[in-house]
């Protein structure tokens, strides 16, 4: 959704550098993410049909997840037009600038988009459907409102804000699914 009002209010060198800038940095973490979640949900499921308790193992996930994503996160965040300009050329720099926007966002993602599948034998799809409404809904708002009217690297962050808040609300979301997962 953000290229299509990236593409109504910015030129099309601004688009392709954060169309860029995605695909780099997110990309690659959200194609790790999904196969982590789908090993996730393998191991839940067994621990849910083995009654054991699966509070121990998400926050082992989580903490591997937080230390996983750490190094690279920091790395962009501090050194993102750097590592751009260096690796993709001094045209790409811009890139890296939004890619140093947008990272934390991103690595906030990847751990809780990584730990999500927990809610499908925890039977709380309905919290998942809740949250993706809302998070369309909130980025939607967002763009209709603010993208014609701030600089691009301030709507970026503005924009990173307001995916923290949302993925924070995800992991509430599956952190009381795990919560309140009964073993029988």
């Amino acid at each position: 959704m953000p290229i299509f009002f990236l593409t109504k209010f910015f030129s099309d060198l601004i688009v392709g550098y954060y169309f860029f800038a995605i695909k780099i940095i997110y990309y690659p973490i959200s194609f790790i993410s999904s196969a982590i979640s789908t090993l996730h949900l393998k191991k839940t499921s067994e621990l849910i049909s083995q009654k054991k308790d699966v509070k121990p193992y998400f926050i082992k996930i989580m903490l591997i997840l937080i230390s996983f994503i750490t190094i690279p996160a920091i790395t962009v965040i501090l050194f993102g037009p750097e590592l751009f300009e260096f690796i993709f050329g001094k045209n790409w720099k811009v890139a890296g600038e939004f890619a140093q926007i947008l990272m934390p966002a991103i690595a906030l993602s990847f751990v809780v988009s990584s730990l999500c599948s927990v809610m499908v034998p925890a039977n709380k799809l309905n919290h998942y459907s809740i949250w993706s409404i809302l998070s369309f809904l909130s980025i939607f708002v967002f763009f209709y409102f603010f993208s014609n009217k701030l600089e691009i690297k301030i709507l970026l962050k503005y924009f990173t804000i307001l995916n923290i808040g949302i993925y924070i609300l995800y992991f509430t979301f599956i952190w009381n699914s795990v919560i309140k997962l009964k073993i029988n």
